[in-house]
Parts: C-alpha cells; sequence; structure tokens
C-alpha cells in the first residue's frame, strides 16, 4: 500500500502507512511519535483532507515506527467518500488488494511489514520478499481498529514466488477475534 503523507500539530509532516481505513478511522505504521488526546491530521489525498484524529491504541515497533490505530473525531462531510476514492484507486492499483491484509511482523529485534491472506483462527499465510526458514516463530501484529492482535505464530511452510515467498504459519495462540477478520 502507498504511503500518505500527513501533517502533525506545529507543522511537522509525517509519513503514515494506512493499514486498515474506513470513514471512521485507520491502523497505520507511524514513522515518529504520536500526540496524546486530539490532534489535527492533514491526509494528502488527490485532494487534502483535514480531520480531527484521537490515538486509540498504539505499540512501539524496534524501527523505532509505531503501529497505531486512529479514530476520526467527527469527521466532515465527505470523509467516507475521499477515502473511498482513495481506497477504489489502490484497488485499481493493487489487484486483489482487498484479499490481503498488511500486517506487521516481529522476529527477534527485527521487524517489517508484510501482508496476510487465508487468515483462519489455525492459521495464515504471510507474503513478503524475505523468505523464512520452517520451524521459525513470530510475532504477528494484525491491527484492527478496535484492537492489535499479537499472534504468537510458527512458520510451517514456504515457497518461492517471482515477487517473493510466502509461508504458513501456524497460529500459537488462537483467539476468536479471528473468526471476525
Amino acid at each position: 500500500m502507498e504511503a500518505l503523507s500527513a501533517v502533525m500539530p506545529g507543522g511537522g509532516e509525517v509519513t503514515v502507512l494506512p493499514l486498515n481505513v474506513s470513514g471512521g478511522g485507520m491502523c497505520c505504521r507511524w514513522t515518529g511519535a504520536l500526540p496524546s488526546g486530539e490532534f489535527p491530521l492533514v491526509m494528502e489525498l488527490p485532494t487534502p483532507l483535514t480531520l480531527t484524529a484521537r490515538l486509540a491504541w498504539q505499540r512501539a515497533l524496534p524501527d523505532g515506527d509505531t503501529l497505531a490505530a486512529l479514530h476520526f473525531v467527527s469527521p466532515p462531510e465527505g470523509t467516507a467518500e475521499a477515502l473511498e476514492q482513495w481506497l477504489s484507486t489502490m484497488r485499481r492499483n493493487v489487484p486483489r488488494w482487498e484479499d490481503f491484509l498488511p500486517i506487521e511482523v516481529l522476529s527477534g529485534d527485527t521487524s517489517f511489514s508484510a501482508v496476510a491472506s487465508d487468515i483462519s483462527p489455525k492459521g495464515l499465510q504471510i507474503h513478503h520478499d524475505v523468505p523464512m526458514a520452517e520451524g521459525t516463530p513470530l510475532t504477528v501484529l494484525l491491527p484492527l481498529p478496535d484492537q492489535l492482535l499479537e499472534l504468537q505464530v510458527l512458520v510451517r511452510w514456504q515457497k518461492s514466488e517471482s515477487d517473493g515467498a510466502v509461508f504458513g504459519v501456524e497460529v500459537l495462540n488462537p483467539t476468536p477475534a479471528l473468526e471476525r477478520v
């Protein structure tokens, strides 16, 4: 997914990698610190969109970025439509985009962004450009608007693809929340 530019209080600009987006909020990977409470956010869509956001949850990643969920406070008229237009562009540019869910993967003291598919309470597939050996334990952070699911997984198989690797993982700590994904 392509990154968005966002302007923070005090005029600082940050890069936001939206993971799950709706008219009511978004999960994102954020470079830099997030403010507490409510704060203005200007999303540089084709037409800039000014929103008031409130931090729902956050988690520091080993590389210094932050995984977070933002709720939009009283979004202005047209917010959902503007985000839907941006998302429809993403769908055209990335075939089968909705079949995948962006995730963060922790392996030891490193983290990387990847996408997940075929998610079930027992396992999922991770698509990434770096293969993982069978038996490798990982932590998968699955950002949802209302919560961050932290899954302990074990790599069971992998296969190479033209654009990287796919590896199947078994969820070691199943949760009913996975049934709703």
